[in-house]
């Protein structure tokens, strides 16, 4: 298919929190992770059980200077920059020629290291830097965000990905969540998919990094 609350099990990463359970944006540039009475947002993330083979939320509720509807729109015209970053042995960027806008078709590549057999053979297996170009469409745009449906002959994966930033019903709060519901488009995407769902982990999370960031920035 930053700072979150990661989702354990047999989805996309795992791991323990990387949210701060302080309420303000702290040195470290984690976002708070969501209590008992701060905000309407969640605890710790995990993989849901549905069967698909990444259904995850990553975000939560944090402290913004923005609106929902000023950081979703932000969002929408920023997506590329905001969205690029570094990954596992690589990097993770986004083309979008048409801009976010509903129909529009948007690229994400990917470079990373994959094992590849050497010598055509099965062994010995030799790590090698392959840059990958994917497709999505931009299934809708609204107040609140935006999504993308996969192309699966193009993609890692079969399925969508939402965008959203929400009121968190608390004045200075915004409940902001980036989440995935897909399955492996074939059969070689499904063999390394301990790599792609690190990858992805590592892209959403920044992603929702980035928003944190934004919101803690003076208006």
């Amino acid at each position: 298919m930053g700072v979150f609350c990661p989702r354990s099990g047999r989805g996309v990463g795992g791991g323990g929190l990387s949210c701060s359970p302080n309420p303000t944006l702290v040195d470290n540039g984690l976002p708070p992770c969501a209590s008992d009475g701060e905000g309407s947002g969640q605890g710790p993330s995990q993989q849901r059980e549905t069967g698909f083979d990444v259904d995850k939320t990553w975000g939560g509720a944090f402290r913004c200077n923005l609106t929902a509807e000023e950081l979703a729109q932000w969002l929408i015209k920023n997506f590329t920059t905001v969205a690029a970053t570094a990954i596992s042995a690589g990097f993770f960027h986004f083309r979008a020629p048409e801009g976010i806008r509903e129909g529009a078709q948007v690229f994400p590549w990917v470079t990373t290291v994959i094992p590849v057999p050497a010598f055509g053979g099965t062994m010995p297996v030799v790590p090698q830097s392959v840059t990958i170009e994917t497709q999505v469409t931009v299934r809708n745009v609204n107040s609140t965000g935006f999504g993308f449906v996969t192309n699966p002959v193009k993609h890692f994966f079969e399925g969508t990905v939402e965008f959203r930033a929400t009121s968190a019903g608390k004045p200075g709060w915004v409940n902001f969540t980036v989440t995935a519901q897909a399955n492996f488009s074939n059969s070689l995407w499904e063999i390394l998919g301990a790599l792609i769902r690190r990858n992805e982990d590592a892209a959403w999370s920044h992603l929702v990094q980035r928003v944190a960031e934004k919101c803690a920035e003076p208006r």
